[in-house]
């Protein structure tokens, strides 16, 4: 049997993502190129709008992919993020 491919993402507090997927008839399983187990579930830290992609290979070579796209909506009363690579602190 061909292999199928399911994923859904969602998000999990104000900068992560719920990542969960699931294969049928697969010899293995990467997301976004990563090895995967066939079917599971991971909290991922994002920092932007992030796009999941399940990739399920049978045993005879076929290939299905599925796709989730997580959008991380900013709070309003938010500062602008700072830019990437510089450390912040916040004191308590």
């Amino acid at each position: 049997s061909s292999p199928t491919a399911a994923i859904h993402a969602a998000l999990h507090g104000g900068n992560a993502a719920l990542v969960q997927w699931q294969t049928t008839h697969a010899a293995s399983a990467t997301i976004n190129g990563s090895p995967v187990p066939l079917t599971g579930s991971t909290t991922v830290p994002i920092a932007g709008t992030t796009t999941f992609t399940l990739t399920a290979r049978g045993a005879g070579g076929a290939i299905a992919t599925a796709s989730a796209t997580v959008t991380l909506r900013a709070d309003s009363d938010a500062p602008p993020a700072p830019p990437v690579g510089v450390a912040t602190s916040i004191a308590g």
